[in-house]
């Protein structure tokens, strides 16, 4: 998926998602791929545009990867670099510390990796159900969170940073699911 992004320097920002499901059995029924398309215009406006809450200047190409995955992978994955022996719902592996303004002192690349998200689809299903809410909402509202990591915010380092990446992800979806 491409996307092309205006900022307000006047610079032209491509973007790319790489989007995998690791097996057939695990595309969900119901899901709309198109659906990362809506969530990625709200996330656009939310953190791309006039605020500013990140600092992009120099870039422009953006990529990350998204991949839709079963149990036993996240469990691998979580063991391997969290040390936690259990089923998560997002993992999120950032090529960069953080992104946000006044966080980073490097020039970016113009050419930006920003990491892999991986989504583990059962656990979304029982979530969706517990919330009572689409699966298709759970695996954008997990989308959206992952992303938000690759992006440097971090909702375990303080109450503060939790309270702003809820209310980054419930924009977002609010935009999304109005």
């Amino acid at each position: 998926m491409y996307y092309a992004l205006s900022s307000d320097e006047g610079l032209i920002i491509k973007i790319k998602i790489h989007y995998h499901c690791t097996l057939k059995t695990l595309r969900p029924e119901g899901f709309r791929e198109r659906a990362f398309e809506q969530a990625h215009r709200a996330f656009l406006k939310i953190l791309f545009q006039p605020n500013r809450r990140l600092d992009l200047k120099g870039v422009q190409f953006i990529t990350w990867n998204v991949v839709l995955c079963g149990a036993q992978r996240i469990i691998a994955l979580n063991t391997q670099y969290r040390k936690i022996h259990k089923t998560t719902d997002v993992l999120s592996f950032p090529l960069f510390d953080s992104l946000r303004r006044g966080h980073h002192e490097h020039p970016l690349p113009s050419i930006l990796a920003l990491g892999d998200i991986y989504i583990c689809v059962p656990v979304a299903k029982k979530q969706a159900k517990h919330f009572d809410i689409s699966l298709e909402q759970e695996i954008l509202h997990l989308y959206t969170h992952g992303l938000l990591h690759l992006l440097g915010f971090d909702h375990e380092i303080s109450r503060v940073e939790e309270k702003l990446m809820q209310r980054l992800e419930d924009q977002t979806m609010g935009m999304i699911y109005p």
